[in-house]
């Protein structure tokens, strides 16, 4: 068993649930509600009965705990919590797997099928998988699975059912192909790609792939994965990365012709600059991506952003310029001035940046125009523009942490009482307790106590007590206590503040 899931305790609980969802948690598994609970490896497992019966499951990958759960619930759910309560407070209910398997092993084969005789009589449907393979039936399976199933009972129970299916289909590899692309196609049409599960599905799908042509790929084969990806509307970036992955030099040849018949077709065209990347035929390669980012941004002004960067990279800065000079958009401009820096061309990557700041103003763009303007020698009234612009859109977590990079105390401490970034405010104050500013040290007392609660005020008293601090080391104690008392008189019905300052200074 692994040490994360063996050390788990109650503390662990509390900090992985919500309150109610814990409660409620807790609640289930007073009720004994959490059946046939197992244990495997790296994972725990059972059923919890609630509305309905939910597998639930708790596995650490890559030294993290993963929660799984069937219930249509979003996040860490009420059912997942009882199986943590359960596997914490009653971890002897648990059936250890290994175990098993260790006892299994040490029987001869007639007692092997005796104690299979025995768990068919008492629950013959978790055997299923020992019948006969039948292609069609498993196909009517999966089109019940979505057609039923989902979305009634939501994507976690889809993705369950679908890895149930998953040790059966391993153990018939010569229907394997056919079954795993017949799950990926059900996926797409109904949308539900992205799951936890299909990542899985996806890498059997190319083992059981590669193993079925050993190498030798049928030209049928190529050509219907060029079709699902050109007919097919969402997705299907799966077939492209499954062409390029069994295609040879010949084979891609072929697909290049079957695209070059479908030359107008986006999708196609895609498909060719994928081949001339993979062939290394960079004239090719240019030609091919410069007709698809024209084709893209005539259909719906957007285009390949990993076509453009790998043209840049390529050196291809030439190529870009002329192309995106002729596009308006934001994304346009943003790889235009790119293309422009990569030159050396700093006065123009200068002037479109100006022209990107009217239109939106983003941390990479901030960082960008500030290199380019502190060369021109620019940068302070550029930088006033940025933060006038900032401040019209009410954005005073980008002008405080502008600031901070600027080192500008003026311009932090002017806006920070509008700052709601707790880990920026938490650098604002280690920025200005490093400096010694007392107006500003002043600054962030104010900004704590009028953010209210017990956490701030003894936040307020601690940079007050700075305050004390270095005022009397300078020998301005007068100032201290003047201060002291305009906070108390201010903030007098303040009543967690006043308890705090007469408790600790």
């Amino acid at each position: 068993m692994h040490k994360m899931l063996e050390k788990l305790g109650e503390k662990d609980i509390e900090k992985l649930f919500d309150p109610v969802i814990r409660q409620r948690g807790y609640e289930y598994f007073e009720d004994e509600a959490v059946v046939n609970p197992v244990a495997f490896e790296n994972k725990i497992m059972a059923t919890v009965v609630g509305t309905a019966n939910y597998i639930t499951s708790i596995e650490v990958k890559n030294n993290e705990l993963h929660f799984s759960c069937t219930c249509p619930y979003e996040g860490r759910c009420k059912h997942e919590a009882a199986l943590l309560y359960a596997w914490i407070k009653r971890r002897d209910d648990f059936l250890n797997i290994e175990e098993i398997l260790n006892n299994l092993r040490k029987m001869d084969k007639e007692e092997i099928i005796s104690v299979i005789e025995d768990a068919i009589r008492v629950n013959p449907a978790n055997f299923v998988f020992l019948a006969p393979f039948d292609e069609k039936a498993m196909k009517r399976k999966i089109d019940n699975l979505f057609e039923f199933e989902y979305p009634y009972s939501g994507e976690s129970f889809l993705a369950s059912e679908l890895k149930n299916l998953l040790p059966r289909i391993k153990k018939n590899k010569e229907c394997a192909v056919s079954i795993l692309e017949y799950i990926i196609l059900k996926m797409i049409d109904y949308d539900v790609v992205e799951y936890e599960g299909f990542e899985e599905i996806m890498d059997l799908y190319l083992q059981a792939l590669k193993e079925a042509i050993k190498g030798k790929v049928d030209e049928k084969i190529v050509e219907k994965y060029f079709n699902y990806y050109i007919e097919r509307d969402d997705f299907t970036g799966i077939f492209l990365s499954i062409l390029m992955d069994i295609c040879d030099v010949d084979k891609l040849k072929f697909l290049e012709k079957l695209a070059k018949e479908k030359e107008d077709n986006e999708e196609a065209m895609e498909i060719l600059v994928k081949i001339y990347e993979n062939l290394g035929e960079k004239e090719k390669y240019v030609d091919a991506a410069t007709k698809l980012i024209r084709h893209q941004y005539s259909q719906h002004e957007n285009f390949d952003e990993s076509i453009i960067e790998k043209l840049i990279e390529m050196g291809e800065t030439g190529k870009v310029i002329e192309l995106l000079n002729k596009f308006k958009t934001r994304q346009a401009l943003h790889y235009l001035m790119l293309a422009y820096e990569k030159e050396g061309n700093i006065d123009e990557a200068f002037r479109i940046s100006k022209q990107l700041l009217q239109q939106n103003i983003y941390p990479s763009l901030i960082s960008k125009v500030r290199k380019y303007a502190k060369k021109k020698g620019e940068w302070e009234e550029i930088k006033k523009e940025i933060i006038k612009a900032l401040k019209n859109d009410g954005r005073y977590d980008e002008i405080v942490k502008l600031a901070l990079e600027e080192e500008d105390v003026e311009t932090m401490v002017a806006y920070l009482h509008r700052c709601r970034d707790a880990h920026l405010l938490e650098k604002v104050s280690k920025f200005i307790d490093e400096r010694n500013d007392m107006v500003a040290l002043k600054r962030l007392v104010e900004i704590f106590i009028d953010k209210g609660g017990r956490e701030n005020y003894k936040i307020a008293v601690n940079y007050l007590m700075k305050l004390k601090e270095k005022w009397t080391k300078n020998g301005r104690m007068e100032e201290w206590l003047s201060y002291l008392d305009y906070i108390k008189k201010r903030y007098r019905k303040k009543y967690g503040l006043i308890l705090e300052i007469e408790k600790r200074i």
